[in-house]
């Protein structure tokens, strides 16, 4: 009954849609959806199927990105415009095509994704692109020497310190 009469205030709704379970029956309550709910860990199977089948450019990037989505329905979702997000997804089993696309773009976010093969991420490391490594210093799937390679860079310091792999290596050696 609540969601029914927040559904349509336009100030609630990105948080609305973006956290609350939303099942087909509160679906087909909704007149006026909101993009975030592509990025909603909560929705049915069948309501992802129908944000899908809409079409909606905005709704399906978020969905791309969603980690909750499953496999079953990313690979439904394989556009060129869609790629970016896809590779952001740690779901997304086929990053080694994504890989082999040669965007960088693609490969940004395919270095942030610790669901990307090792030698994906060594290729990518050994490009000493910047951009490429912001994102290669927060993947706690890296290397602890690759990390302290890129260490070498102070401008990546603060990504570095988001890293739970890094920063435990760093508590281990000074014995904390």
């Amino acid at each position: 009954e609540i969601f029914n009469k927040l559904k349509d205030d336009k100030n609630i709704q990105s948080t609305l849609f973006s956290y609350q379970p939303i099942d087909t029956k509160r679906f087909e309550n909704i007149d006026d959806l909101h993009p975030d709910i592509g990025m909603n860990e909560n929705l049915s199977g069948d309501v992802i199927q129908k944000l899908i089948d809409r079409k909606d450019r905005e709704i399906l990037s978020m969905l791309c990105a969603n980690e909750s989505i499953g496999w079953d329905y990313l690979q439904q979702m394989q556009e060129e415009e869609f790629y970016p997000y896809l590779a952001s997804n740690k779901n997304f089993k086929n990053l080694q095509e994504l890989y082999e696309k040669n965007d960088r773009a693609i490969d940004i976010e395919l270095a942030a994704n610790p669901a990307t093969p090792a030698w994906i991420l060594k290729e990518l490391f050994n490009r000493d692109d910047f951009e490429i490594n912001k994102s290669l210093a927060i993947n706690e799937s890296m290397m602890i020497e690759d990390l302290q390679q890129l260490q070498l860079d102070t401008r990546l310091l603060n990504y570095l310190k988001e890293n739970e792999t890094f920063t435990e290596n760093i508590l281990n050696n000074l014995g904390i």
